[in-house]
């Protein structure tokens, strides 16, 4: 059931009673909603902005000035005062249900996907989904024209509609044991790394013309890289089995960058459900993969041997990654008593916020783990983060030469490379 924003209403639930045209209006007609036909953030601005509108829009006579309008309907001498009882209704507001009310299934509704197999749609849409967050499928490998469309406008859509609006179902009940939140995910983190740039713009060096259907010759955006914000250390393929389909045992090292440009960039979640960090981890994951690079960078494809995006603990080891984090704020409908001129809220809607991680380093996944390790938000396994972030030194240098040798030492291999 998806989630959609309520109307934003006054409600009168009194006898007329005698004022100036507001508290007149509210008491007779009893309903004010404002033109968008959702709520509104818990703002005394915006409170009075829709309060005009509404005398604008109903040409109500009689009217004097907002404030003295406010002041009439609420029944105060003071401004300050009412706007004290709109932040105390929003701050007395039930709180809404936290349940998820979409999922990426919804993606693809408009979107071809096949159920051959002797799967349902469902299931398809699973499989599909999987498949392309271990770096397979048309999305990831088509670059420019050919029979594919990428979804974009599905991805827009999701965006706009869901992503921003609703709280979105962790992908893992839907199949996609990337993020298996029993089996991985101990360190509360997820990353997706990228190894191709396919969209022509200002990040990574994907240069026009676009492949055309009959030839690459003359594209710029034929393996083309993103913008490198990583140096990749290894992949350890037995962390990712089900993405890797290689034998147990295996791996790739990349010593002296020869992993090409890379772009990783991930996110940290709370272990408290109701934390807005993991309460939107899912929103952030679609953010992530799908909305910020997939649509908007044009990233794609995973490093060999590693899935695409997944639990931090299935990824490649790498020295550093961007980071993402999301934040919340409700939109409120209120109930006008005008028998006591009392104001009561409830949330009918929210907007999710995706921004650049604060930790001490902006936009660095590490700073981020480390902020939340501290302020108790996650348990502190610095350690054992480092397997995976392996970082730089004080000179900027990336410490994935003594990752590499650390890892083959593990693995009974002593490199002469020292």
């Amino acid at each position: 059931m998806k989630f959609y924003l309520a109307s934003f209403a006054i409600l009168a639930t009194s006898p007329l009673s005698q004022g100036l045209c507001l508290k007149d209006f509210l008491s007779i007609d009893g309903t004010l909603t404002s033109s968008a036909g959702d709520g509104i953030p818990c703002s005394f601005g915006k409170f009075k902005r829709l309060l005009t509108s509404t005398i604008t829009t109903y040409a109500l006579e009689g009217c004097d000035d907002i404030n003295t309008e406010l002041l009439d309907l609420f029944d105060e001498v003071k401004i300050q005062l009412v706007a004290r009882k709109i932040r105390a209704a929003c701050n007395t507001a039930p709180e809404p249900d936290q349940s998820p009310t979409t999922n990426f299934r919804e993606i693809f509704q408009s979107f071809p996907v096949s159920s051959g197999g002797g799967l349902d749609n469902d299931e398809a849409q699973d499989r599909f989904l999987k498949e392309f967050y271990d770096g397979n499928t048309f999305i990831n490998q088509h670059v420019g024209g050919g029979k594919y469309n990428i979804p974009n406008n599905d991805i827009k859509t999701f965006y706009n509609d869901s992503a921003k609006r609703t709280v979105v179902e962790w992908p893992d009940d839907e199949g996609v044991e990337n993020f298996d939140l029993t089996n991985s995910c101990d360190l509360n983190t997820v990353m997706c790394c990228w190894v191709t740039d396919r969209r022509i713009d200002n990040d990574g060096n994907c240069a026009g013309p676009y492949p055309n259907r009959r030839s690459p010759e003359g594209s710029g955006c034929i393996d083309a890289d993103p913008a490198d914000n990583t140096d990749i250390c290894y992949a350890d393929h037995e962390r990712s089995p089900g993405s890797s389909h290689v034998g147990a045992g295996s791996f790739t090292i990349y010593p002296d960058e020869q992993e090409g440009d890379t772009h990783c960039h991930g996110f940290v979640f709370a272990e408290d459900d109701n934390d807005e960090s993991s309460l939107y981890k899912a929103n952030n994951m679609f953010y992530v993969s799908m909305y910020d690079h997939l649509r908007n960078r044009g990233y794609v494809r995973n490093v060999p041997g590693a899935p695409m995006c997944g639990c931090l603990e299935q990824m490649p080891s790498v020295d550093r990654s961007d980071c993402t984090q999301t934040s919340h704020s409700y939109l409120y409908s209120f109930n006008y008593d005008a028998s006591n001129s009392a104001v009561t809220a409830a949330v009918t809607g929210r907007k999710v916020s995706f921004d650049a991680c604060d930790g001490e380093t902006a936009n660095d996944l590490e700073s981020k783990y480390v902020q939340m390790a501290n302020d108790g938000s996650i348990a502190n396994q610095e350690e054992e983060f480092g397997k995976y972030i392996v970082g730089r030194n004080d000179d900027g240098e990336s410490q994935c030469p003594g990752a590499i040798e650390s890892f083959l030492e593990s693995k009974g291999i002593h490199s002469n490379r020292r």
